[in-house]
């Protein structure tokens, strides 16, 4: 009974760890299917064979139970034998016998212990060993879920990429329509798609810019530029641009400011140093104004506009010779400068009489390159008027009248005093409604008009005889 108990006892202990093995096989090979399909096979096959093992060593502790009661029936057996053969043989024999059977069972339990022992050490290991393998199969597992989730990520952000490159290139394309569209309209709806497709795009705020600075709309413009700068907080263009956005708003002292700023970035742009030039002339700060034309030339030695400008400053001041030389750098620079001519005419005729001709000859010039523009019209009415020619006077006034831009104040203050100078009461009340007109137009330029409204109120007077 000791030995069945034994065997028993053995048996129950072995067979908690191989239902625990099995189970977590089952678990394990659950948990691959689960995670990572491309495993499925390899893992199943291992789940078989260790299905397999395992069933191997159920069928031998079942043979060394089987062998097991065996032993135990022939044990029992022997011991009645033993019975039998001292009852015949008496006590002292019976005895003798009952003590040299017991040291026998007693040694064959012994070894059979043993024996069953080793064998639950070795079946013992070997599943330990299984169990190895199941835990190393379940962590391989784990790190190539690691890495699928990597993978997975990856693909994730290549995706996003993706989509963001595709975004971009058909933005791209919107920009590059653009730049080859005539209609400014049209133009800015391309802008605007482009940065709808992609808002971080600073080169398309920049040039919608620029079309809704060549319409007029200044604020839009200035707000296109701002959005840019954000998006490149270093670009000097898109400061230059603003600048430029503002000088035309007439908002001169934010125009110094992105010019500087510009210059800050690139110090080297002739045209930095001549649009900041023009801001300072407009706002009455003329040596500065030359400043930053001199530079500008300093920088490019072919640089039309800035020697046009720098004459400009220099008729202002008086340097009449100046600028003449700075009018005629401009033309040679650039012979199709239509205002380079309009410009030096004026200084022709400030210089006196003896230059009238060589101004009549560079206004008809700016005329034909350019007959789109008021000012040489205005100028060569002024002219007409000095040359005594009233009549002619009165059309080239009326030409530069017809424009909705230009001179006003200008032309109708030569057309007042050429109407004055035909005289009949016809001509003296046109003359009179021209210097009421532009005394009007005067008050609105302000401190910019070029005929104060006090030689409008002389004449007026004039005209009525006062």
């Amino acid at each position: 009974m000791l030995l069945f108990t034994l065997v028993l006892n053995v048996q129950a202990w072995s067979a908690e760890p191989l239902y625990t093995r099995a189970q977590v096989d089952s678990i394990v090979a659950a948990e691959v299917a689960h995670q990572l399909k491309d495993q499925q096979i390899e893992l199943q096959i291992e789940r078989v064979s260790n299905e397999k093992y395992a069933h191997s060593l159920d069928e031998q502790n079942n043979r060394l139970v089987e062998h097991d009661h065996k032993m135990s029936s022939r044990y029992t057996w022997i011991g009645v034998l033993i019975t039998l053969i001292s009852a015949l043989f008496g006590i002292g024999g019976p005895l003798l016998l009952r003590k040299d059977s017991k040291e026998i069972l007693e040694a064959i339990a012994d070894n059979n212990t043993k024996a069953l022992d080793s064998n639950i050490k070795e079946h013992d290991g070997k599943i330990n060993g299984i169990l190895s393998e199941v835990r190393a199969s379940k962590s391989s597992i784990e790190e190539v879920e690691c890495k699928v989730n990597e993978l997975a990520a990856g693909a994730e952000k290549a995706r996003k990429e993706a989509e963001e490159s595709a975004k971009q290139a058909k933005a791209s394309e919107c920009f590059s329509q653009a730049s080859i569209e005539k209609d400014l309209d049209k133009k800015i709806e391309l802008y605007t798609e482009a940065i709808i497709k992609n808002p971080g795009y600073a080169e398309a705020y920049n040039n919608r810019g620029n079309i809704y600075s060549e319409k007029g709309i200044y604020d839009e413009a200035i707000k296109d530029y701002s959005k840019a700068m954000e998006l490149k907080p270093h670009c000097a263009k898109v400061f230059y641009n603003r600048g430029k956005a503002y000088l035309d708003k007439g908002d001169y002292n934010s125009a110094i400011g992105d010019f500087s700023t510009a210059i800050g970035i690139e110090s080297d742009f002739a045209s930095y140093y001549n649009s900041r030039g023009m801001a300072y002339f407009n706002k009455g700060d003329v040596e500065a104004s030359i400043i930053d034309y001199n530079m500008a030339i300093k920088l490019d030695s072919e640089n039309s506009e800035a020697y046009m400008n720098r004459g400009v400053a220099y008729r202002y001041i008086g340097d009449l010779d100046n600028a003449i030389k700075d009018y005629t750098m401009a033309i040679q620079l650039k012979p199709e400068n239509a205002l380079a001519y309009n410009n030096r005419g004026v200084a022709y005729v400030k210089k006196g009489c003896s230059y009238y001709s060589a101004a009549m000859v560079d206004y008809e010039k700016s005329i034909r390159l350019n007959g789109n523009d008021a000012k040489p019209y205005s100028n060569r009415g002024e002219l007409k008027y000095l040359m005594e020619d009233y009549t002619g006077s009165i059309e080239d006034c009326t030409k530069a009248l017809d424009f909705s831009h230009g001179p006003k104040v200008h032309s109708y203050y030569y057309r007042s005093l050429s109407y004055q100078a035909l005289g009949g009461e016809e001509n003296l009340n046109l003359a009179l409604a021209d210097a009421r007109n532009g005394i009007e137009a005067s008050r609105k330029l302000g401190e910019k008009s070029p005929v104060n409204k006090s030689e409008f109120e002389k004449l007026i007077k004039e005209l009525l005889g006062e």
